[in-house]
Parts: structure tokens; sequence; C-alpha cells
């Protein structure tokens, strides 16, 4: 069953293993799907420093190598994420979202905060439904890693919901019989049997990196004419055009597999 408003507010986050698992492309596209709603969302970003971070007026920040200083903060690593924690009380007085981005490579921190907070417990003390989100590509340690962590998930917050995210920036997840990949590959549809799957097809190319790198959204792509797109990217008009459509038509198809999951009403038009 897909959550609605009825479920807010809500909880997002996202992890895994990995990095270039497309995390944080995928909170963003989350996060769009309900600006589109009119829900109002808080991003937090668990990351390395030097990282750019793409944050609105509101959003929280949270160095990764602070995590170095948990022996000194009560409460260890909660101590450290007690911003993610004040976002979340925020969220449940304004029925909204708090979406957090876990960087790459800390899904044991994330099962440890998990644990030691009672995390499920203390949302549902708020009114706060939970969604958490394991993110992998097609390729094989990533996959392997990803059933883990989704049967860990079910064992260390059981109340919250969980979702696996399929990203096919790699490739589709199709692969040869009787291969490593597709024993991987069953294992993890096996270990996500009672999860929802969210499958978010590849943006052909390079069109979406060259959007990012000069600083637009993707509504702000989808909204762009050729010769706008052209003068903000350095790209010809011809390129241009293909790259805003091909950015449409990701945002077409993810939109109806996040509605699967994530069904809330279009905000009225303003």
């Amino acid at each position: 069953m897909p959550l609605t408003e009825k479920n807010l507010p809500l909880y997002i986050d996202l992890f895994a293993d990995g990095t270039g698992v497309g995390k944080t492309f995928s909170a963003w596209r989350i996060r769009y799907h309900c600006d589109a709603a009119g829900i109002p969302t808080t991003m937090v970003r668990i990351e390395t420093r030097g990282v750019a971070q793409r944050l609105r007026k509101g959003d929280v920040y949270i160095p990764v190598e602070d995590f170095a200083q948990a022996s000194q903060r009560p409460g260890g690593l909660a101590g450290i994420l007690s911003p993610l924690s004040a976002a979340i009380a925020r969220s449940a007085q304004t029925r909204g979202i708090t979406i957090a981005d876990w960087a790459g490579g800390l899904a044991q921190h994330h099962a440890a905060f998990l644990t030691t907070t009672h995390f499920d417990e203390q949302l549902a003390a708020l009114g706060v439904t939970g969604l958490s989100i394991v993110a992998t590509t097609n390729r094989l340690e990533q996959m392997r890693q990803s059933a883990e962590n989704l049967r860990s998930l079910a064992t260390t917050a059981p109340g919250l919901h969980r979702a696996l995210l399929l990203n096919e920036r790699f490739g589709k997840f199709e692969f040869m019989a009787g291969s490593g990949p597709a024993s991987a590959y069953r294992a993890l549809l096996k270990a996500a049997q009672d999860c929802d799957v969210i499958r978010f097809p590849a943006v052909v190319g390079e069109s979406w990196k060259y959007a990012e790198d000069a600083g637009l959204t993707m509504p702000n792509v989808m909204l762009s004419k050729p010769a706008e797109f052209a003068e903000k990217t350095g790209l010809d008009p011809f390129t241009s055009a293909a790259c805003i459509t091909e950015v449409a038509a990701f945002w077409a198809l993810s939109e109806q597999v996040l509605n699967r999951v994530l069904r809330f009403r279009a905000a009225p038009a303003q």
C-alpha cells in the first residue's frame, strides 16, 4: 500500500554501503515529488566536507567528520545527529517530511543509530511515519550489500516501512542466467519481498550532469527552452533540446514509480 497524506508527518532516509549509487539524486527526486504536492520538506545531508551541498534555507548539513567526536557527546552518535532529530521533531509539528540523505559507506552507522535510539519507537511516539530506502545499482557487490542491509533493517527497526531503490544508472537489472550477478539479484529480491521496490531509470548519457553542473534543478530543466539551456550549459541548441527531452522522460517515468510508494495529491495550481 502506498503512503499518502494520511501518513504525514513522514521521515524518509536513503542509505547504502557503497558510493555512487545515486542516493542524493534520488533524494532530490523524492523532494520534487513532495514539492508537487505542496508538502513542506527538510533535507538533512550527512556528507563529508568538500562535497558540494545543494541545500535550501532551513535544510541541515551534518559533516561525516564529526562522527569522530561521538565518544565525546552524550548519546554518542545520536548526539552528533541531534540536528536530524530536531528536524524530525519540527516536521511532526508542521506535518511535513524530513528526507535524510546518508553518505555512502555509512550503513553500519545508520544501523547503530537506529538501534541505540530505538528509532522506530521514537518516531511512533512523535506520530511520525518512517520509510527507510536501501539504494543500489546493478553492480554485484552493491546488490549483495543491499540485501544484507534490508535484512538488518527489518531487525534493527521493525516499525519502519522499508523500500529498495534500484537505480539503473549503470544499466538495467538484467543478467545472464546462472551468473553471479543473476544470483545476487535473486537474493536481493528475496530480501525485498515484503518491501516496496522503486526502480529509477537512467537519464540517458550525461544529460543530467550538464544540467546539475550548471546549477539547474530538474524542474528548471523541464521549463527551459533549448536556447536557455544552451546558454547556461555551453552546449549547442540541438544537444540542449535532447538533454531537456531526456530529463523530462526520466521525470515522467520516475513520477509513475514514486506514485506507487508515495501517492500524494497534486497541490492546487498557483
